[in-house]
């Protein structure tokens, strides 16, 4: 066969070939071979052939045979490579995709293939390495783009990954895996609204694809919006019962809406699913100390600590136990192991509020005080707390100092109805006072009654505040749109707070009296005034450097209120103008007030909570006082979670004389209301 004849037949042999024509393809090639045997070219092609048609060992050979006469082949080393890949013999493949990018750097494919194997190994900076040299060779080829985005993503580079998938999509509208590891890159960046705009539309074309369900209740769950985000996670479950990804995110989203029960049962789902899992046997631990469920959590952590000493948040809730036990000395010690430089931003604070707790309880007081300032810094580095506007909350307390202490504010106020509107809705009875004055305990007290339903920190009142700023007439906005709202808007706020403490309750509270617990609601009693005329509010006092103290060494989750607990000083500045703004509510607000303080509750809790039981026109029950125990099991949602289980005590009382010093610079500012409320006399402390 001449040099022209070989020409022909290999081109009729390819056309064949690329066809899909692969039975007379392989009989052209073999054809050729037989009068041109060592011919790389055609033993290239025909390897490749074979390989498609899934004859691996056979492609294998011919392709071995081909690098053998050309051992610069690229191609030939590419398909072995693929070949290999499929034979499952992957160290071999790398070797071989390897060979291909040396014989020819701008073979992109190999590159891709190549990446994909080290990504599966786990050597993710070895595949970002791999694609990037590849990069200069093919600056607009989407599936580079799209594997070096993929490899910064696992390498844990989301910002870098986001920049590539963003072209591999804008190149290829349709290339789904780019666009699913961008949702997933942006998720990692908390930038949760781009991400579900992203995600949107490809879970509607794909409802059954179980990555893109699991990346959009992820978006959901992470951006708070966890009663959206259980519905996908429930249907990740119909299509595959046994996704450990689905119900650990259905035990995390059952949690933070409050259903401890459920949550614990996805929590035993996932260490049924993986039972050698330290971070699922962490998680369950997690969960049951919350429920002050001890004795399980101490065997569960144990479990987790057995799989991963090291285990972060095994070491945390080993920590809280050992606390709660009270050996702070082991809790100290698990709290050593975490380098919370290592730990993303909400763990390291998580880990850091903790430590300063245990510092506090071995009186090592001026270490304890610098662990919470490190804490707020950890804190302030996260999405929540970025998300957070504490400005916002000082000038809406300035605003609504100016507007009720206006010499017209009387005049206005007394122009307020009377009475209720008659909308069939009982008026509730507010609990309110600063954050950590003590508003949990009477919660959990007075839920025990039968006649009541205490509300642990639903949204209503937050949610009148924002209705206003736009259903208020002649543009104005909260808090000056309380000087001119009518009855109309009035109607519509009072609906609005009634559905939301249904769907928050998660149906009618009948006829028990709705206690609305909410410390935050002390800045808002004038738009409560408005709409509850008459209302039943409850404030407890307590002494404003313990209640100070504790909000600044306590780890809430973050809103515009709780970041402005980053620093004593703006803590106390916080707490003067609510205080402020109490003291004036007082006087001029048509409410009825009930004023008790904190440190007349735990020492003697039969005669307040007596009088609060009376001011509420119910019968006592002599078991409200024994409702301690009936809270070990239920999940409770603020900081004062390990409190309510207990039976009152005096132990908080006088907290912060161990931080006397580094109150000296705020006295000036918490002085006024230390002998407002009475707390002047060290005999009232």
């Amino acid at each position: 066969m001449n040099e022209a004849e070989f020409r022909t037949a290999a081109t009729a042999a390819f056309e064949l070939h690329r066809a899909g024509r692969l039975n007379e393809a392989e009989t052209a090639y073999r054809k050729i071979l037989e009068a041109r045997p060592d011919t790389p070219e055609i033993l290239q092609l025909l390897g490749t052939l074979l390989g498609q048609a899934n004859r691996l060992e056979d492609a294998r050979k011919v392709l071995e045979r081909a690098i053998e006469i050309q051992p610069a082949n690229a191609d030939a080393h590419y398909n072995l490579a693929e070949c290999l890949h499929r034979l499952g013999n992957a160290t071999e493949a790398c070797e071989a995709y390897r060979s291909a990018i040396t014989a020819r750097p701008a073979h992109v494919e190999a590159a891709i293939g190549l990446s994909g194997l080290l990504l599966a190994a786990g050597d993710a900076d070895a595949a970002v390495d791999i694609t990037h040299a590849a990069l200069p060779h093919a600056t607009e080829h989407p599936a580079l783009l799209g594997q070096l985005g993929a490899s910064l993503l696992t390498a844990g580079r989301p910002e870098e990954a986001r920049g590539h998938l963003e072209k591999a999509t804008r190149l290829a509208p349709d290339f789904v895996l780019a666009q699913r590891n961008l949702a997933m890159a942006l998720i990692q960046l908390e930038e949760f609204d781009a991400a579900l705009t992203l995600l949107r539309p490809l879970v509607n074309a794909e409802p059954r694809s179980i990555e893109l369900l699991q990346l959009a209740a992820m978006a959901l769950s992470a951006s708070g919006q966890h009663a959206r985000a259980r519905p996908a996670a429930e249907r990740i479950l119909e299509i595959e019962p046994d996704n450990v990804t689905a119900i650990d995110l259905l035990r995390d989203i059952a949690a933070n809406l409050g259903d401890g029960d459920l949550a614990v049962g996805y929590g035993r789902q996932a260490v049924a699913l993986a039972p050698d899992s330290a971070d699922a046997a962490a998680r369950l631990a997690e969960l049951l100390e919350r429920m002050s469920l001890l004795d399980e959590a101490r065997e569960w952590v144990e479990r987790a600590l057995s799989w991963d000493p090291q285990k972060t948040r095994a070491c945390m809730v080993a920590a809280r136990l050992d606390r709660r036990s009270g050996d702070n000395g082991g809790a100290l010690a698990f709290l050593e192991k975490v380098d919370t430089g290592k730990e993303p931003p909400w763990l390291a604070a998580n880990i850091l509020f903790e430590r300063g707790q245990v510092l506090e309880a071995l009186d090592r007081h001026d270490t304890a005080f610098t662990t919470f300032e490190d804490a707020h810094a950890a804190r302030a580095q996260t999405r929540q707390a970025r998300a957070c506007d504490p400005d916002k909350h000082a000038r809406t307390q300035e605003a609504l100092l100016a507007l009720f202490e206006a010499e017209s504010a009387p005049s206005w106020i007394a122009g307020w109805p009377d009475e209720p509107i008659a909308d069939g809705f009982a008026t509730p009875c507010f609990l309110t006072g600063y954050p950590r004055s003590g508003t949990t305990l009477v919660e959990r007290l007075l839920d025990a009654h039968d006649r009541v339903t205490a509300t642990p920190e639903f949204p209503m009142v937050n949610a009148m505040c924002n209705a206003l700023d736009t259903a208020a007439p002649g543009g104005n906005i909260y808090p000056d749109a309380l000087a001119h709202v009518g009855a109309e808007e009035i109607a519509r706020l009072r609906m609005l707070y009634r559905e939301l403490l249904e769907e928050s309750h998660d149906g009618p509270t009948g006829d028990r009296l709705v206690v609305d617990k909410h410390p935050l609601n002390l800045d808002h009693l004038g738009l409560i005034a408005r709409a509850f005329p008459g209302a039943k509010v409850i404030v407890a006092l307590r002494d404003p450097r313990d209640v100070c103290m504790s909000c600044f060494t306590t780890d809430f989750i973050p809103n515009n209120v709780t970041m402005r607990f980053f620093d004593l000083p703006e803590t106390a500045r916080a707490y003067a103008a609510t205080m402020r703004l109490w003291l004036l509510y007082r006087d001029i607000l048509p409410l009825d007030f009930f004023v008790y303080r904190y440190e007349d509750l735990v020492r003697d809790p039969r005669t307040v909570l007596g009088q609060i039981v009376a001011f509420l026109g119910l019968e006592w029950h002599d078991s409200l006082l024994e409702s301690a125990g009936a809270n070990v099991g239920r999940y409770v949602s603020t900081p004062s979670y390990t409190g309510v289980t207990q039976s009152v005590n005096t132990r908080a009382v006088g907290r912060w004389e161990g931080y006397a010093e580094m109150l000296e610079p705020v006295m000036p500012i918490l002085q006024p209301y230390i002998e407002a409320f009475g707390y002047g006399d060290p005999a009232d402390d």
